[in-house]
């Protein structure tokens, strides 16, 4: 089957994947692939990591049984079972290695600082609450995408968290309360529209409560 390419089609589809309980081998043991772990663990993936030396911070996260440590270099078969591959060591040989077994193994692969190689790219992004904010350039410029991150994080602060709880305990109960499609999503965008942020940055539980009242009617 022939893929087509559109004009100005990208090479990366943004997805969110839920990688709760699926096994996850990182290649690296240094600071770069803490950083990775730590950040598959927030989204409770079973991490293994294989890597003849640990930092200090991995080697805690191991003796916890966090995760699962393989004191060796990387072989072939390493990735049998994994859902995704990182390989965030400083060996051209092994970086190569697993991006080719991942692609045998239809296994989705990222090798650190070689988009040429992966075939997912991570991108820079942070949280609010169950708000994800992410920022790629494809590879091209990762150092663009930090900077909005940082730019960004200050426009988007903390009580954005609380903002999207509410909007989601607010859509829980006008789906528990209203049959009609139509009408649950026109008082979804009215919450929407309302935009009750400012009453939660500034603290007017009150006043936000009657103003909920009177959008959800």
């Amino acid at each position: 089957m022939r893929v087509a390419r559109l004009p100005q089609s990208m090479r990366y589809h943004p997805l969110f994947v839920d990688l709760t309980g699926r096994r996850v081998v990182v290649a690296g043991g240094g600071r770069v692939a803490e950083r990775k772990v730590r950040q598959l663990l927030d989204c409770r993936a079973r991490v293994t990591v294989i890597s003849p030396t640990l930092t200090s911070r991995l080697r805690t996260w191991h003796r916890k049984g966090m995760i699962r440590w393989r004191p060796r270099r990387y072989r072939r078969g390493d990735l049998h079972g994994a859902w995704l591959a990182i390989s965030a060591t400083d060996q051209p040989t092994i970086n190569h290695q697993i991006a080719v077994d991942a692609r045998r193994r239809k296994i989705w692969a990222n090798v650190v600082d070689d988009p040429a190689r992966s075939s997912v790219i991570a991108p820079a992004w942070f949280r609010r609450g169950a708000l994800v904010v992410a920022f790629s350039t494809g590879g091209a410029s990762p150092a663009l995408a930090r900077q909005l991150r940082r730019r960004l994080t200050k426009e988007i602060g903390k009580d954005y968290a609380a903002y999207v709880a509410l909007l989601a305990r607010l859509r829980r109960e006008i789906h528990r309360r209203v049959k009609d499609s139509a009408t649950r999503q026109r008082l979804i965008r009215r919450l929407i529209r309302a935009d009750l942020l400012p009453l939660i940055q500034s603290g007017r539980q009150v006043e936000l409560t009657r103003r909920v009242a009177r959008l959800l009617g």
